[in-house]
């Protein structure tokens, strides 16, 4: 399991928390490729599982088709693994060079396509027309369809094999097939909208096929659509956000079309026409749903009032895009940093108003940190330095000098968190009550503390209780 890091949190991971019995259930699938140079470097569960002889056993006699019997010498079962890869690996080298034996060889191939798929680039004619090593090929890698005969590439058993594995292989079949409607669907399954970018024209021009295809959020699909399709105002508003990105010009400009767009993503005004990043009502519904589409407002309305107040209630730090003298406006400012500190804390309020007593107020209640943007006057402000305190200790570190060395501030922080101590002056480091309240807090804050204090036998004592 990783090792925990203090102040970071590491998601769960449901794999190791398996039994080894499941473990090693699990490994029993992959192929020895993966056993031997992928799957160990996990961790080291893992790498152990890998080792067992029993997987490898497993292995051989699976893709080699050997028995006990072509193991005399009892050698490790890894070991003849990878022998026979070896082995095969030279054979396909012979193969890609000089030997037109092994591209004869339709066993050797099935095996070969298993261990590395690529080698069925080099068969002969003959096996790139054998629909059996090019169904093994397919499962392996669909794309690899691009080098089967021209009659498999008009197979739709094993085009529909080939797509289900990579939808990428649509792009090679041949064009009656990229024309079939359940074909084309299936690429659409594999991997989102991109199947649609080999369909045939005619397709691109199928509503229905292309409603199927930006429907399952693969908006972006529509870029692969007929000019007809991306002005089709149902099959736009069906892709979303992408489908204001890739539809007409005059579906840009569409009141109808950009306002149900923006209302389930407000940062696809990106997309729409400058004369709707210009209109009030369809800017309002994109900023109420997110705050940051401002940012695509014009001009005008990144100064307007209304406008700039619905952005910063859904999201404070949208503030950054509004004008100047908004962003001097104390009623924007104080919704602002209320509903996110840091609208404060990374300075998107106007100077004048990080001098602000009520602003800044605001601003710490929600996150200490936020005194970090906070006028230098505010900064030795005993109240505002306080108030940051109280939900969060490393606010301490951006108080001024002053207050850093002021008693009364530096024993309230380390009351919180014994820590906080490490933000306090030299001074305050080598005051015996601070320290004692900061080990009673986190015996661990002993580090903070003077040379001279850390030698102190009651402090000492009291780090080692906590």
């Amino acid at each position: 399991m990783p090792v925990p890091i203090e102040g970071l949190n590491f998601p769960d991971y449901p794999l190791l928390s398996l039994s080894d019995e499941l473990k090693f259930h699990i490994c029993s699938y992959l192929t020895g490729l993966d056993l031997a140079s992928r799957i160990s470097l996990v961790c080291v569960d893992l790498s152990n599982i890998s080792k067992d002889e029993r997987l490898w056993k497993a292995e051989v006699f699976r893709t080699f088709n050997k028995t006990e019997a072509d193991n005399p010498e009892k050698s490790s079962w890894k070991n003849v693994y990878l022998s026979e890869v070896k082995s095969s690996l030279h054979k396909i080298r012979e193969n890609q060079s000089i030997s037109k034996k092994l591209t004869n060889d339709k066993d050797f191939m099935l095996k070969a396509v298993k261990l590395s798929h690529y080698v069925f680039k080099h068969a002969n004619e003959e096996l790139k027309n054998d629909k059996e090593l090019v169904l093994e090929t397919v499962k392996q890698y669909g794309d690899l369809i691009q080098y089967a005969s021209e009659e498999l590439k008009n197979d739709k058993e094993i085009a529909l094999v080939a797509v289900d594995q990579n939808y990428g292989a649509l792009e090679h079949v041949s064009k009656a097939l990229k024309n079939d409607k359940e074909l084309v669907l299936k690429a659409l399954k594999t991997y989102s909208g991109e199947g649609l970018r080999y369909a045939s024209e005619e397709l691109k021009n199928d509503k229905e096929i292309v409603l199927e295809f930006v429907k399952p959020n693969n908006g972006h699909a529509l870029m692969y659509a007929s000019d007809a399709m991306k002005n089709d105002k149902e099959i736009v508003i069906e892709a979303k956000a992408s489908g204001l990105q890739h539809c007409s010009k005059e579906l840009k400009n569409d009141k109808e079309v950009v306002l149900a767009i923006v209302k389930q993503k407000g940062w696809a005004l990106i997309h729409a026409s400058k004369q709707m990043q210009n209109d009030k009502e369809v800017v309002l519904e994109a900023v109420k749903q997110d705050g940051e589409a401002l940012r695509y407002a014009s001009k005008e309305l990144r100064n307007n009032k209304e406008v700039v107040l619905e952005a910063v209630k859904q999201d404070g730090k949208a503030l950054r895009y509004a004008s100047e003298e908004l962003k001097n406006n104390k009623e924007v400012a104080l919704v602002a940093v209320k509903q996110n500190s840091d609208a404060l804390r990374f300075k998107y309020v106007s100077k004048e108003l990080r001098n602000d007593k009520d602003v800044v107020l605001e601003g710490v209640k929600q996150d200490g940190l936020a005194l970090t943007g906070a006028s230098e006057k505010l900064k030795n402000d005993k109240e505002v330095v306080l108030e940051a305190g109280k939900n969060n200790a490393n606010a301490l570190m951006y108080a001024s000098e002053a207050l850093k060395n002021n008693k009364e501030v530096v024993l309230e922080f380390v009351k919180q968190k014994g820590w906080a101590l490490t933000h306090a002056s030299k001074q305050m480091q080598n005051d015996k009550d601070v320290v004692l309240e900061a080990v009673k807090q986190d015996g661990s804050a002993l580090r903070y503390a003077s040379k001279e204090l850390r030698n102190d036998k009651d402090i000492v004592l009291e780090a080692q209780e906590t």
